[in-house]
């Protein structure tokens, strides 16, 4: 009968684990023996054999969030990292990474707005069509490691904007429309030209808005391609300095060409001293005076008079004289027309010397010899048998114009008559021998004369090296 008062019934077929069966005839004692064997056994043993399986239960509260785990793999190839600083490995931005880096080295982008049709033939999209981008890439391509697909149905590839955001934050303008543009542009219709366009983007409601290039190399160099030929263009010291060359396209009226030639040496360029342009710079008028001249005077025998500059000249220039010059490096190509006519209130003479100069700055030059010039009376092909024409020497001189007030160089011509019989006679009572018309051109050099070093002599002095003659 005391089983039939146990609280625990077990079939021996099902369980293994080995409990006592309390009793209602146990002690205190043996009561609490038994209790703590039994609960030793279920700890042991696990608390025996798996019961069958209950009912869901409600589901319990929410936890307290974990830590968030590794970033995972991309389907992009692309993680986030720290960048370092230069002299050491520490990063540069410890709160949090700033620069996206491709995860795996054979990996590269393709931004495109290409795609395929239903029938497999490519087409471009315009920039409001969205549609599924065209998953294929050249091999011969794919190495570059961007790679930027995209135009527009006119041809225009629009590939990249560049933008400064300092400048962005002053004006809305600058957000609107400007910066740079790079972009590969299609000519087709047969002429299957590619072009690369640099394209500053001016903005109209910016005022005085600039667009520069600038590239700071130590060499530019320009090729058709790899193997071939070079146009380089070396900027030259790296030394600081404010100076520069440009250069200025003038206005074309053609599509002109230069050749640059198979050599090496200066390039020719026409310098501007007074005038800008290639043209010659002219000066006449009230530009041009006499500074000096001497005259025989036939009534008196062929007595000399040497007239200086602000002295009374027996002789003056005509309104259609000039002198023209152009600068080409240290060379200044020069030549001149100088109609010479005597002052109504002299007559009678014979012009010997004649130094005309322009009477504004332009550059110092000089020759170092004399050089023939034509003076006629008739320069007409159908000459006046009783006009005179002779020949007759000039050269050109470097000038101080300081003591005119002028700042810059000067220079002026010589003239020299033939002491003959077919000199510069003027006399009223001929008839003719009123004008002379006195033409020459030359190249000068650039500088002052050096009168000491210049003379083709040999010397000995203080500044000149030794000359020696000898016969060996």
């Amino acid at each position: 009968m005391a089983d039939d008062y146990s609280k625990i019934r077990l079939e021996s077929t099902q369980s293994t684990l080995n409990l006592d069966t309390v009793l209602l005839s146990d002690s205190f004692g043996n009561l609490v023996d038994k209790i703590n064997k039994n609960f030793k056994e279920l700890e042991e043993n696990g608390g025996g054999p798996t019961g069958e399986l209950g009912r869901q239960g409600k589901p319990g509260c929410r936890g307290v969030p974990g830590s968030v785990g590794p970033a995972g793999d991309s389907d992009l190839n692309w993680k986030n990292i720290l960048s370092e600083q230069c002299d050491s490995e520490l990063p540069n931005n410890e709160a949090d990474a700033e620069t996206i880096m491709n995860r795996l080295t054979n990996r590269t982008l393709l931004l495109t707005n290409l795609s395929l049709t239903d029938d497999d033939l490519i087409k471009l999209r315009e920039i409001h069509e969205s549609e599924e981008t065209m998953e294929k890439v050249s091999n011969t391509l794919s190495k570059y490691k961007m790679k930027v697909y995209n135009a527009d149905s006119a041809g225009r590839g629009e590939h990249l904007h560049l933008l400064n955001s300092q400048a962005a934050q002053t004006s809305f303008n600058y957000l609107c429309k400007s910066g740079f543009s790079i972009s590969n542009d299609w000519v087709g219709a047969g002429v299957n030209r590619e072009i690369l366009r640099f394209t500053g983007q001016r903005n109209g409601d910016i005022s005085n808005h600039y667009l520069d290039s600038e590239f700071n190399v130590d060499l530019f160099s320009i090729r058709n391609n790899e193997d071939a030929q070079g146009l380089e263009i070396d900027p030259g010291t790296g030394v600081a300095s404010t100076k520069k060359l440009k250069l200025t396209l003038d206005t074309q009226t053609a599509v002109n060409e230069v050749n640059l030639p198979d050599k090496t040496g200066y390039n020719s360029v026409w310098t501007d001293v007074n005038e800008r342009g290639e043209a010659w710079e002219l000066i006449t008028g009230a530009d041009l005076a006499i500074y000096r001249s001497i005259i025989w005077d036939t009534a008196n025998g062929y007595a000399p008079y040497d007239v200086p500059e602000a002295g009374d000249h027996w002789v003056e220039l005509h309104a259609d004289s000039f002198i023209r010059f152009k600068r080409n490096n240290d060379f200044v190509m020069i030549d001149f027309h100088l109609g010479v006519q005597r002052v109504t209130t002299k007559d009678n003479f014979t012009l010997q010397n004649l130094q005309v100069r322009p009477n504004i700055a332009t550059v110092n030059c000089r020759t170092i010899g004399y050089y023939p010039t034509s003076i006629m009376e008739d320069e007409s092909i159908d000459e006046d048998s009783t006009a005179e024409s002779f020949f007759g020497h000039f050269k050109v001189d470097s000038v101080d114009l300081s003591a005119t007030g002028l700042t810059g160089g000067g220079f002026q011509i010589t003239n020299k008559m033939p002491p003959s019989i077919y000199n510069m006679t003027f006399d009223s009572t001929t008839g003719n021998n009123e004008l002379f018309w006195i033409t020459g051109q030359t190249w000068a050099t650039i500088g002052t004369s050096d009168a000491v070093c210049e003379l083709l002599t040999i010397t000995q002095d203080a500044v000149c090296p030794t000359v020696i003659i000898q016969q060996n």
